[in-house]
């Protein structure tokens, strides 16, 4: 039959390249689609995270501004005591007024006169000082018409030797009656940055999220939430974009910090009339870490969906439902991801306090488990969130601040979501006078975590209180920090004793120079050690240990300390070495037995092979043993063998092994030999001993022996052979009528047919 649709080969070719085309273009749509979704999520969450720094900045200054306008009223104040007052009651009135005014903020408060002399300080410190190269002194001196508050660098205090930030006014001189008072001196006030930096550590911007407030003029760091003493005085890269001239007073940036090795988003805000800038900058490759793993992951699929329309392009219909499915996970993860960029981030809100009217963020609705996202609170439900043991407390801490305006320091309670859930929150908040009343704003910080971590530090000192093993702490030279108690016992030395000291107070002096750097040649290089090392306790009595150090290294690769645990494994050791021995040695005799010589015998050929050296072995059988163990019993023939064996160690060298095989048989393996004479000889020296008189129960009993002696490489290329060889020289020895010794070269094929060998 013949067929009824024909396809020629141009139209075959024109289907194929419509198909190819078609794949092509559907191709191409994915890439499209695909880049462009991530392209706007990504940009998306970038801009989700300007505005939560943004709103994150504007809060800090309002904070910062409140503390910095407080630190002036009270520098204005004393100033004008000062200047007003006897300095008797000046004296007692101003420690009390610094200290209510200022409480947890100033260190110290100080007056210099002039001529750059301290006048006056908070802490009774009034010894003559010169302090006229103090920026803040030079600053006031040089323009005595300007009566604004200075801020200046932090600078080491002189007096108490502790970092401060200085915060300082002009004294007028209006002794002249000018309109337009001279120079007199000036009054300032040191803060303490820690305050600062603790406030802002409260702000959760991630592991590698800063917070800090620098230099205008010039980006000095005045504080900083990480690591604040590593980074008092340092300054900000120079290509920041808020200290290029005409720079707007707030904005954002994205900047990789040289230094660290992160690339972070800021945001910036200039405190008019202060001549500082509070910066705010979180991780953006951690923030956006998420995202580009879920692209990856597309971007592969999409691969692989790409190869499989262009090798099977039939299959369109299931590929582009494939894509489809895709398209519905990508939104799926989109959705999850916008979710996942608020975990994390700080709530705000606003409380009208004379309408008493709360209204909070999008956050804020969600650490209260609030069913709508934003907008009014409703006191009652805002009471029922609180955990009940908190819930007094918090509302007479509310009652205050709104009676009275008082700001909210660290306000701490519970909330109970309607699951039965707790998280732990912080609140803040700085009341505001406006057109429209008493106004408070403030945060809501999520401080669950930090309990938690509290918790586990807890924890851990528990579990280094109470384990078992020693645990020692040094720091990078030795010197040790901290013991626990099971160190205590096993060393004996106590905490206080330990502590202080340096960790060659346990050294037992059997180990060299050789082995300690080895081993801390290998701590530095793998950053851990493990093994046995021999140590002494405080009552001088040595002990061995299985020791574990560890090193501890910070962020940047420096070493910070060192961890040592170790457990006392002395009677484990003893037990080991006894199991070894009775292994490897005769019972009766305590000589080494078949096995341990049969590992001595090729060693020492190895070794003879090495050096192209000798060595040999005597074979020793006793005569007349099985009839004096037959007459007398066996508990006198197991004497004579641990006298026998007594004997043979009287007569060989240290160096020489003698063994017991088996019954009567005994070896003997002699080392580092020219020629066999020495052999000879010492089998000579053997019988002359065995010859003499055994006592044994309470008899004199005479026994001989015959020795069989072969010599390396003459008589063997190995320990069998060998052994073979002193074997038969020493049954031809007891065939020629015993009581000799035969060497093997001397020995005849039929002599030891004759014995049977």
């Amino acid at each position: 039959m013949q067929p009824r649709f024909r396809i020629s080969g141009k139209g075959f070719k024109r289907s194929s390249w419509g198909l190819l085309a078609l794949g092509a273009g559907l191709i191409a749509m994915l890439w499209i689609n695909l880049l462009g979704t991530y392209r706007d999520i990504e940009a998306k969450t970038v801009r989700d995270l300007e505005t939560h720094l943004a709103n994150l900045s504007e809060a800090l200054q309002l904070q910062t501004d409140s503390v910095l306008r407080g630190v002036d009223s009270v520098a204005i104040r004393l100033r004008r005591e000062f200047q007003t007052r006897e300095r008797q009651q000046f004296e007692s009135d101003s420690q009390g007024f610094i200290n209510n005014a200022m409480a947890g903020f100033a260190i110290q408060a100080v007056i210099v006169d002039r001529q750059g002399m301290l006048a006056w300080s908070s802490e009774a410190a009034n010894f003559p000082m010169d302090l006229n190269d103090r920026d803040y002194f030079k600053a006031h001196a040089s323009t005595p018409e300007t009566d604004t508050l200075f801020i200046g660098k932090p600078i080491l205090n002189r007096i108490n030797q502790r970092w401060i930030i200085p915060l300082s006014r002009p004294l007028p001189d209006f002794r002249s009656g000018s309109p337009h008072p001279g120079f007199d001196g000036v009054v300032m006030i040191s803060l303490d940055p820690r305050h600062f930096a603790h406030l802002l550590e409260r702000v959760d911007l991630g592991p590698r999220g800063v917070i800090a407030i620098v230099s205008a003029d010039d980006g000095s760091y005045l504080v900083r939430s990480s690591q604040e003493q590593q980074w008092l005085g340092q300054r900000v890269q120079a290509d920041s974009p808020f200290l290029a001239p005409g720079a707007a007073d707030r904005g954002l940036f994205r900047q990789r910090d040289a230094r660290e090795g992160v690339e972070r988003l800021y945001a910036y805000q200039r405190l008019p009339g202060y001549g500082i800038t509070l910066l705010a900058g979180l991780d953006i490759g951690a923030a956006l870490a998420p995202i580009h793993h879920r692209a990856r992951t597309s971007y592969a699929l999409a691969l692989v969906v790409s190869m499989t329309i262009a090798l099977l392009i039939l299959y369109l219909s299931q590929l582009l439902r494939r894509h489809g499915e895709t398209e519905a996970e990508l939104e799926a993860e989109h959705r999850i991801l916008r979710d996942a960029e608020r975990i994390g981030q700080v709530g705000s809100w606003h409380w009208d306090l004379d309408r008493n009217r709360l209204t909070g963020s999008e956050q804020l609705h969600r650490l209260f488990c609030f069913e709508e996202s934003w907008g009014l609170i409703p006191a009652e439900s805002f009471q029922e969130r609180i955990h009940p043991e908190d819930r007094e407390r918090v509302r007479d801490t509310l009652k205050e601040a709104r009676q009275h305006g008082t700001p909210l320091r660290n306000l701490e309670y519970r909330i109970v979501c309607p699951d039965g859930s707790t998280r732990t929150v912080l609140a803040c908040g700085e009341p505001l006078e406006t057109a429209q009343g008493r106004q408070m704003i403030g945060t809501l910080l999520d401080i669950t975590a930090l309990r938690a971590s509290q918790k586990q530090l807890l924890q851990a000192q528990i579990v280094f209180d109470n384990a078992q093993e020693a645990v020692l702490v040094s720091d990078p030279e030795g010197t040790i920090l901290a013991v626990n108690p099971a160190f205590e016992r096993i060393t004996g030395y106590t905490s206080q004793e330990a502590v202080g000291q340096a960790t060659k107070l346990l050294a037992s002096g059997r180990h060299g120079p050789a082995f300690y750097q080895e081993m801390w040649e290998r701590l530095l290089q793998d950053d851990h050690w493990e093994g046995e090392i021999w140590n002494r306790r405080k009552d001088g009595g040595l002990y061995v240990e299985w020791l574990a150090i560890r090193a501890v290294r910070d962020p940047s690769g420096k070493i910070q300390q060192y961890v040592a645990v170790f457990s006392d494994i002395t009677d484990r050791k003893r037990r080991e070495e006894a199991v070894w021995h009775q292994a490897y040695h005769d019972a009766l005799t305590g000589l080494p037995n078949r096995s341990l010589f049969q590992d001595r015998l090729e060693h020492a050929i190895s070794t003879a092979q090495r050096d192209n050296s000798r060595l040999g072995l005597l074979f020793i059988d006793l005569d007349r043993f099985k009839e004096i163990n037959d007459s007398l019993g066996h508990a006198a023939g197991d004497e004579l063998l641990k006298q026998v064996g007594e004997r043979l160690r009287a007569c060989v060298r240290a160096s020489d092994t003698v063994a017991r095989l088996a019954g009567d048989e005994f070896m003997v393996l002699v080392e580092g030999i020219a020629d066999p004479a020495p052999l000879a000889r010492l089998a000579e020296k053997i019988l002359e001993q065995l010859a003499q008189p055994f006592q044994l129960d309470g008899r004199l009993e005479s026994i001989s022996a015959s020795i069989g002696v072969a010599c390396y490489p003459d008589d063997g290329q190995d320990a069998r052979q060998l052994s073979a060889a002193a074997d038969q020289a020493m049954y031809a020895a007891k065939h020629r009528g015993r009581n000799t010794y035969l060497l093997s070269r001397d020995c005849h094929p039929g002599e030891a047919a004759a014995s049977g060998v």
